[in-house]
């Protein structure tokens, strides 16, 4: 019992143990908001190119390109039209 006691930090709650190694909120890595606005601005494009019917360019230009040779939508995405 000792040694699964060293394994998990006192928390002050002996019903809710916790890893010793447990994450607090100094090890969580910044906030980049200019990627943060990047990222939710392409959401955004995807989501109004779908609504319009519109078709987004290709990861790649033709379809011998390695990820699309292991994409499940590989089928779907060559035959439709550029």
């Amino acid at each position: 019992m000792t040694a699964l006691k060293s394994i998990f930090a006192d928390h002050g709650d002996p019903y809710m143990p916790f890893p010793a190694n447990t994450p607090t909120v100094d090890d969580l890595p910044g906030l980049d908001a200019g990627l943060a606005q990047r990222m939710s601005d392409r959401g955004v494009r995807i989501l109004r190119a779908t609504d319009a019917g519109e078709l987004l360019p290709r990861v790649a230009a033709n379809r011998d390109f390695f990820e699309c040779r292991f994409c499940p939508w590989a089928e779907r995405c060559w035959g439709l039209p550029t």
